[in-house]
């Protein structure tokens, strides 16, 4: 492939002063927004006309010429049968160059929309949220296809654990084995796109954390793709491995700063699968970006090389940590199914319509001016403004210490950082607090 980024325990003020605050705290928070943009740009659709002037040579992979499919069990809404064929990329290591996963089928006899799910790196779980997408989807109305990613599931090595042979410190090993995953995926889209009962004009893909990364960069080299939805996702693959707490990144930074490799030398030796090198090939076709405010495996740096090399497009962030998303996965599982259902009729998809997605997040940590100097507590937390790309602005908050339970509002100033005010519940005190927190979010 061508490469085409406390507030001290101590007497309290007078309650005509904490009011004055309040007031201050709530006309700069109108203020912070206003200026950050509440009233965000029209909807998107899906692709009409012509392609940019970019070359697309995922599209040039043919469908399998043979595709092995299992006997098919009748589920609710859907009817489920394993699948297999042989990568149209080979790494020479038979049992990962059988590409498997799940075929779903929905009932009546079509044509009907389909759709490619890809899981997270490690598959963890045993990819349990993106099979529950991938059913979510059949039952909808969609051909779907769950793909196992190279070195993953049933494409492990025996002795090997699931993706441990995916992501190397041997980049020339991890751009065969991500141009592999692409490739393969691209062969289960030209595959769906020839069959009797798929429209091929109404093809999407989801993936989710590195299946993300995936579908953006297939998406940016396989035109027949018409839109598509990543889940905790972004670009810049060397700045992710150098900035990320994901135990499998920290490692592969350790051994390539050991081999004296910098991140610029490594971000060049993996611009062949950089999906923001082809970001400007997937418009105008439709992404839409769904990220963690809290998430510690993908950096926030990653997720924002991506969306400025797509041009802004429609993201919604969720304020919790990178695993949180599956507290609530029907949730997520409707917002695909509705996004991609717009997208692919080619009718736009309000940005402020992502907001009714939302889910909430639980956090533990510290907590200070809480009627205590520093006090442990659980939080839970709920998005009630955002700024024009859907990042949570100011949270509505109920909070349990050792003090008792509150009731409030807060600025999400950092990943563990927030500051707001809370009143006591129960005790029919009108008084308010002004607290900060520091909160690891779930």
């Amino acid at each position: 492939m061508k490469a085409v980024r406390a507030r001290p325990e101590g007497k309290n003020p007078p309650t005509r002063r904490r009011t004055g605050s309040l007031r201050r705290m709530a006309l700069l928070t109108l203020l912070w927004a206003g200026i950050g943009g509440l009233f965000p740009p029209a909807g998107i659709r899906a692709a009409e006309g012509t392609a940019p002037a970019c070359e697309y040579p995922l599209d040039t992979i043919p469908a399998p010429s043979v595709v092995r499919v299992g006997e098919f069990r009748q589920m609710k809404g859907y009817r489920i049968a394993p699948y297999q064929f042989s990568s149209p990329l080979p790494s020479g290591i038979p049992v990962n160059d059988m590409v498997q996963g799940f075929l779903y089928l929905p009932g009546g006899p079509g044509p009907h929309p389909a759709a490619v799910v890809l899981h997270n790196l490690l598959a963890l779980g045993d990819a349990r949220f993106e099979r529950g997408l991938a059913e979510s989807l059949a039952r909808a109305g969609y051909v779907t296809v769950f793909m196992d990613l190279p070195f993953h599931l049933r494409r492990s090595p025996t002795g090997v654990s699931n993706g441990a042979l995916f992501i190397r410190s041997d980049l020339r090993q991890t751009v065969r084995n991500v141009k592999q995953a692409a490739a393969d995926a691209s062969a289960l889209v030209r595959w769906l796109s020839e069959r009797p009962d798929v429209d091929p004009k109404r093809i999407g893909m989801a993936g989710v954390s590195m299946g993300g990364f995936i579908t953006h960069l297939v998406m940016g080299q396989n035109f027949r793709v018409r839109s598509g939805v990543t889940v905790v996702a972004g670009g810049d693959v060397a700045g992710l491995i150098w900035k990320s707490h994901a135990g499998v990144a920290r490692a592969v930074k350790n051994r390539l700063e050991g081999q004296g490799i910098t991140r610029e030398m490594a971000a060049e030796r993996l611009a062949e699968v950089e999906p923001t090198e082809y970001a400007n090939c997937i418009a105008p076709r439709p992404v839409l970006m769904v990220n963690a405010t809290d998430d510690l495996i993908v950096p926030r740096s990653s997720v924002e090389a991506m969306a400025r090399a797509l041009g802004d497009p429609p993201q919604l962030w969720l304020p919790t940590n990178h695993f949180g998303i599956v507290l609530l996965p029907d949730r997520l599982y409707r917002l695909t199914r509705d996004f991609l259902d717009t997208t692919l009729s080619g009718r736009a998809f309000p940005r402020t319509n992502l907001r009714q997605y939302a889910i909430p997040a639980v956090k533990a940590g510290v907590y200070t001016g809480l009627e205590s100097r520093l006090t442990a507590g659980v939080g839970v937390a709920y998005p009630a403004l955002y700024t024009h790309r859907n990042r949570p602005l100011l949270l509505l908050d109920g909070i349990w210490t050792g003090r008792g339970i509150f009731t409030g509002f807060s600025l999400h100033l950092t990943k563990f950082l927030n500051a707001g005010a809370a009143w006591r519940l129960l005790d029919g005190s009108p008084r308010a607090s002004l607290y900060a927190s520091g909160t690891l979010a779930f």
